[in-house]
């Protein structure tokens, strides 16, 4: 590795800053209430059940608790709030999303 790609070695306490534990939880805690709802619904118990309308409000909970935290933490975050201003990055996430939808419907129609 060039001499001039070495980053400088960090203490302890600013590595363990860089990790953004408040989070990681919240974001893993929000992306398993939203799986788990969309894993129960319709199909073990209904769309109108506590065993789904209680995850699926914990996933809109903890997701604008991620988001205020991620907001409040600037640089640190986990998503950093510069990178998503980039207006390239936010055309390209579009159309990432855009493009998944045919996709999705092709998948969707095939018979196993």
């Amino acid at each position: 590795m060039p001499s001039h790609a070495k980053g400088t070695p960090l203490p302890m306490k600013e590595l363990l800053l860089r990790l953004d534990f408040p989070g990681m939880p919240l974001l893993i805690g929000s992306l398993v209430c939203f799986f788990l709802a969309l894993e129960w619904a319709g199909v073990t118990k209904s769309w109108a059940s506590a065993g789904v309308t209680g995850p699926l409000v914990g996933w809109a909970v903890l997701t604008i608790v991620f988001v205020l935290v991620e907001w409040k933490q600037g640089e640190r975050a986990l998503v950093v709030p510069r990178i998503l201003k980039r207006r390239d990055t936010a055309v390209l996430s579009a159309y990432i999303f855009r493009s998944e939808r045919p996709l999705q419907r092709i998948f969707n129609n095939t018979k196993h």
